[in-house]
Formats: structure tokens, C-alpha cells, sequence
């Protein structure tokens, strides 16, 4: 890609300042934007330091800006005439290429993909008007307005609603409509557009926000109409054994313990499981510590190797490594027996856990005693559990979890002859 001068941006705009204002602008620019002053410039860089201009100057300067930034623009698209063929014929979606003329909009070629998406002839369609075809948006007027903007300098990019020709009558569909225009001198003479079919990414879009809705529904539910009654039942409970001897008082009380143990790890479930739309980069390193420090470890180890950042939710992965933890405490030692529960509540356990992440996979494992391969497939199971007294919920919320960050989890047997635990797909940020 051709590379721009530091003298032609600031030419670019001394017709409508002056050279020396001109220069000036350019020179507060580059550094405002974090490119300090160079003798040239790659083209998306200057079209930064257009968009710059544009946008902190009034006119006459923000539209001599503007129009800077389209002639460069087009350099970027048109860099060679073998590109042009490669932008139509080659893109995966429906692209047309129309000049600005007194009378209209006039198709000067169309890709392939454009001919079979709307039903029309590439050869006829040139030299009619795009609004004469059946392209989205149908409505003639909203898409006269869309051609207008783009004629003036504006760049495109909204969604617009209309059909393929193999769609029945009744059916719509949502397009992401991209366009931008090319100048010739100080007017903007031709333009380029692009379709792309986003209908069953709105369909899916809509399908995890109404199922997010529903897991947040279920966990109010859980966090109010279980949680309050069972709060009042442990209130009645202290109440009965401060006036008088209550038989089997241990035992009730440690079913509304196990209740309670359950009715958190729903919630964890029902909020891990909702689709995570826009993760953020957390810091790997910092949640695994986070995470150690809110589990009883006991005499167990933490050991992490090469961790960086990933796209994640910070909330959700600090669950993961919670319940990878507490399964590799309580379900074994490195010599292989039976962790076993101290009489304070703390955990005597000599096992030791690592974490690391190589490429797009995060690892955790420890070793403990491990499990029989038979048994992996269904230990990520709901209600899988080799304790008496388990959920069966702590695996089953990590590959909750886990999906709802588009991953998937793999149980396996660790160096040691531990469990190990893979996460692929993951995003490194």
C-alpha cells in the first residue's frame, strides 16, 4: 500500500487555511493522535489524522478534512488495477459499484454474488438506476436518502431491511449496508456498496438475549423465593435450640447447610450460563490467585506457568478456577487417598494444582489420584458426583461456563496421573 506524504496532508488542506495554518493543524494532529511528525505516513494512519481534523475543527477546515480523508480512501481501495477486480468478483457478499449522475444513481458493474442474491442480469443491471433494481432497502425514497449521504461524503454503514430472490413474498431480511464514495477532484463521482446478510446473526442475537433473560429470571427465583424461606427455617431452627433440646438438630442443620450449598451453585450456574456478548480482557494470573484465596486449600500448593490475558469474564473465570479447585482438594491428595476435612471447617490436603495456557488452551491441573477414563465423559454431568455428599454441580458449572464463552472443555488424565482440564478456543487479549 502506497504511503502518504507529510507535505501532501498538509497541501491537502492550505487551499481552504493557508499552507502555514495548514501545517499547523497537521503538525497538532499527528501528535494528538500518537504518531508524532514523520516525513510519511501509512494510509490508515493519515486517514486518522483526517478523522482527527474533521472532527475537532469547524468548516470551512473539517470538510477540506473530510474530503482529504475520501481521496485517500479511494487510494486505499483503488491501489492497483488488479485490486478492482478482486473487491467485486471475489468478495463473499453482493457488491456494486454506481457513478452520481444528474439523473440518479447509475450502476457502472456488479459482482457475481450481487446478480445472484437480487435476481438480476450484471449485464442489463449496468447502466440502470440502483434504485430501479430490487436491492435493499426497497423503499425508493430510504434508499435515494442512503445514496444522497453517500454522495455527499458521507460514509455508510446501517442496517437496512429487504430480500433475496429466493425469498417467498412475506419474507424479510436484515442487511449490514457498507458504502463509501470516490472523489474525482473536490467532487465525490462514483460510489461502492456492499451487502452482507446479518439475518441469522440478529436471529441468534435475539435467541441468547431472550435466553439470558430467562437463567436471570430463574436466578432471581432462586436467590429470593428459596433463599428466604430457608433463611427463616435456619432462624426458627437457632431459636428451638437456644429454649430447648432439639432432636436431630445436627442433622437438620446440616441439610439446610446442603441447601444453602445448593442454592449457590444454581445461582452460579444460571448467571455462568448466560452468553457472554462482549468479553473484556482479564488478567489470568490475577484471577487464579483471586480464586485460591477464596477456597479452603489446606496444605495444598498452587503452581502457575506462562499466563497472560484472555477475553473472559472476570467473574465467570474466577467460578472456574473455584470449582477446579475445590474438586482437586477435595476429591484427593498426591498420594492418592482421601482429602480429609479438619474439625475447624479447614481442609487437610497435600495436592498440588497448576495452571498454565499454551496457544488458544488454558490448563488446569493436580495430582491427586485422577479418575478412571470411563468416567470423564459423564463427570461434566449435572448431578455427577463420586462423594455422598456432593452436588454433582461444580464440573457441570465449569463446561456451563465455559460454553457460554465459546469454549469447549476436555477432561483428561495430567502428567501426574491428576485430572486435567483443557479449555479451547481460548481468545488470547
Amino acid at each position: 500500500m502506497s504511503r502518504v506524504d507529510f507535505g501532501e496532508l498538509v497541501t491537502g488542506l492550505s487551499e481552504t487555511v493557508g499552507y502555514r495554518r495548514a501545517r499547523e493543524v497537521v503538525e497538532e494532529a499527528v501528535v494528538a493522535v500518537d504518531l508524532g511528525q514523520q516525513s510519511d505516513y501509512a494510509v490508515d494512519e493519515a486517514l486518522e489524522v483526517c478523522d482527527h481534523i474533521a472532527s475537532t475543527h469547524e468548516s470551512p477546515l473539517s470538510l477540506a478534512a473530510r474530503a482529504l480523508r475520501n481521496r485517500l480512501r479511494v487510494r486505499r481501495l483503488d491501489r492497483s488495477a488488479t485490486d478492482a477486480p478482486s473487491l467485486f468478483e471475489n468478495a463473499v457478499d453482493p457488491a456494486v459499484e454506481v457513478a452520481f449522475t444528474d439523473e440518479g444513481s447509475v450502476v457502472r458493474r456488479t459482482n457475481g454474488r450481487f446478480a445472484d442474491a437480487f435476481g438480476v442480469n450484471s449485464t442489463t443491471a449496468v447502466g440502470s438506476l440502483l434504485t430501479e433494481l430490487p436491492v435493499p432497502p426497497h423503499d425508493t425514497d430510504e434508499l435515494t436518502d442512503l445514496l444522497n449521504e453517500l454522495r455527499a461524503g458521507e460514509t455508510l454503514d446501517v442496517e437496512v431491511t429487504g430480500q433475496l430472490a429466493s425469498d417467498s413474498e412475506d419474507e424479510q431480511r436484515v442487511f449490514r449496508l457498507r458504502g463509501i464514495g470516490a472523489l474525482q477532484g473536490e467532487e465525490v463521482t462514483s460510489g461502492y456498496l456492499i451487502y452482507t446478510d446479518i439475518t441469522e446473526r440478529q436471529r441468534r442475537r435475539r435467541e441468547l438475549e431472550r435466553r439470558n433473560e430467562h437463567l436471570e429470571a430463574f436466578a432471581s427465583i432462586v436467590s429470593h423465593d428459596l433463599r428466604n424461606p430457608l433463611g427463616i427455617a435456619q432462624g426458627y431452627l437457632d431459636i428451638a435450640r437456644d429454649e430447648t433440646e432439639v432432636p436431630h438438630a445436627a442433622d437438620i442443620e446440616e441439610a439446610l447447610d446442603r441447601m444453602d450449598e445448593i442454592i449457590e451453585e444454581m445461582l452460579v450456574l444460571a448467571r455462568g450460563s448466560q452468553t457472554i456478548e462482549d468479553p473484556e480482557g482479564v488478567d489470568v494470573e490475577r484471577v487464579a490467585l483471586e480464586a485460591w484465596r477464596h477456597v479452603p486449600t489446606g496444605d495444598a500448593e498452587l503452581e502457575l506457568g506462562d499466563l497472560g490475558r484472555i477475553r473472559s469474564d472476570h467473574t465467570r473465570l474466577l467460578h472456574v478456577f473455584e470449582n477446579l479447585y475445590r474438586n482437586a482438594v477435595e476429591h484427593g491428595t498426591s498420594e492418592g487417598t482421601q482429602s480429609v476435612t479438619a474439625s475447624d471447617g479447614g481442609v487437610s490436603a497435600t495436592v498440588t494444582v497448576r495452571v498454565w495456557l499454551d496457544d488458544d488452551r488454558l490448563h488446569v491441573a493436580d495430582d491427586g489420584p485422577g479418575m478412571d477414563s470411563d468416567l470423564l465423559e459423564q463427570a461434566l454431568d449435572a448431578g455427577y458426583s463420586t462423594q455422598s455428599d456432593g452436588t454433582g454441580l461444580g464440573l457441570f458449572i465449569v463446561k456451563e461456563i465455559a460454553e457460554a464463552h465459546d469454549w469447549a472443555v476436555e477432561l483428561g488424565e495430567s502428567e501426574a496421573g491428576g485430572l486435567l482440564v483443557t479449555f479451547h478456543g481460548v481468545e488470547r487479549a
